[in-house]
């Protein structure tokens, strides 16, 4: 299929219709499993491919660009009804203009993938093996694994091809007590993991749960020391990410630039680098939607900005190098060891959203559930917001030792910030 839109595509821009084009095939083959509590109900494999087309249009010395998306069901003539508006549409967006990544043909990864079944079986077996405190079980595990043909053609020439795998655990750990069952949503992305990082990741959700459904009213500091995990700081770091884009540069939408001090010396120096691949972390990419073979880039060293990054377009507004559109975050681990806190703090687990606010110097937060650290005793606590200087906390924070893989974050399993009021 994609070679006839190729040819339709070609076709047009000799006609003077179209200027350029940009093809995005994504191919996926699943295997899933659906259980009620151990017991699996229902398999289902499958594939499935969707392809993303672009046409740019060059018109007024600006250049416009318009997207759809096709199926292997769409005929010559949907196609063609969906390019001409499409063409239509880019006659009215007026961008600086810019060109398309230029390259030849070009395979990364293995074409044969992993083996579907076995693999989901292999983390079946590993979820089950876990036995939570009495009271505690999972009432609902699906679990899902992919492989993957990412495909991106241009009218350049450029023809780049990736294989990749991953998988996703979707579970519903629950706390049944005399008078109530008390449940949380989990869900667990990686490209790959390990048994015995599954049946923690198990262990740990259980215990989250069991915690849940004991939380107790308690008075609480007005201030408090508090641990954070790695969801939350991969929430609090996301603002200084997109003010490093070349996206943010070009629109003045940044408060940075390089040489500029960003984190203070009081904690542990904080290194952020934005990488395309990293094993285990399930947005790992060889390149990009436009085709940009990714080039890892340390854009904060040691508490200060060292560089900017961003994709194909935003480099040439700018003009700087193109290291294409990276999505891991990468930060250095800390000197914080396991057990090493000393004192009462909170260590929180579950919030209803974190806020993390650059221009306003503001982090906080409600939290769901926590565990105050008191007397050498754990006590589940909740229903409660934390807030502070965003700037403060984390020129004094520390950074734990032990590294954690989330889809796009490899770092720290934990952050310490000291003082947090808490309302």
């Amino acid at each position: 299929m994609i070679n006839s839109i190729v040819e339709l595509l070609d076709n047009y821009i000799k006609e003077g219709k179209i200027s350029d084009y940009l093809l995005n095939e994504v191919e996926e083959e699943s295997y899933q499993l659906y259980f009620v509590k151990e017991s699996l109900e229902t398999v289902r494999d499958g594939r499935s491919t969707s392809i993303s087309v672009t046409v740019y249009v060059k018109h007024d010395e600006k250049l416009g660009s318009s997207s759809f998306l096709l199926y292997p069901s769409s005929t010559k003539e949907e196609i063609e009804t969906l390019v001409d508006e499409a063409r239509s549409n880019a006659l009215g967006i007026f961008n600086a203009p810019y060109e398309l990544v230029k390259g030849g043909k070009e395979t990364y990864g293995e074409n044969k993938g992993k083996d579907l079944k076995k693999e989901a079986e292999r983390i079946a077996n590993a979820i089950f093996s876990v036995k939570g405190s009495d009271g505690a079980k999972l009432n609902a595990t699906e679990i899902f694994v992919y492989n993957t043909r990412t495909r991106v053609i241009n009218s350049l020439g450029l023809d780049k091809t990736s294989y990749t795998s991953r998988g996703m655990v979707e579970t519903i750990p629950t706390f049944d007590k005399k008078e109530e069952s008390v449940e949380i949503y989990a869900q667990k992305n990686f490209a790959e993991i390990s048994d015995e990082e599954m049946k923690s990741y198990i262990r740990e959700k259980l215990d989250e749960v069991e915690a849940r459904a004991n939380v107790a009213k308690r008075d609480l500091p007005s201030n408090v020391d508090v641990l954070l995990r790695e969801e939350e700081i991969e929430t609090i770091f996301a603002d200084y990410i997109y003010m490093l884009t070349y996206s943010a540069l070009a629109s003045g939408g940044t408060p940075f630039k390089e040489g500029q001090k960003v984190f203070g010396d009081n904690g542990d120096p904080i290194t952020m680098e934005m990488k395309g691949k990293v094993a285990g972390c399930s947005s790992s990419r060889y390149f990009d939607q436009d085709g940009t073979t990714l080039k890892d880039k340390v854009v904060i060293e040691k508490g200060t900005v060292s560089s900017f990054f961003g994709d194909n377009r935003f480099s040439q507004y700018v003009k700087r190098e193109n290291t294409g559109n990276l999505a891991i975050l990468s930060v250095n681990p800390g000197s914080l060891e396991e057990g090493e806190i000393e004192g009462d703090y909170l260590e929180c687990l579950q919030f209803s959203g974190i806020q993390a606010d650059i221009f306003n110097d503001y982090l906080g937060g409600e939290v769901r559930l926590a565990l105050y650290h008191h007397d050498g005793k754990k006590i589940p606590v909740g229903g409660f917001s934390i807030s502070g200087k965003l700037s403060e906390l984390l020129s004094s924070a520390r950074l734990s030792k032990h590294i954690s893989k989330d889809p796009s974050y490899c770092g720290p399993s934990h952050i310490f910030l000291k003082k947090m009021a808490l309302i």
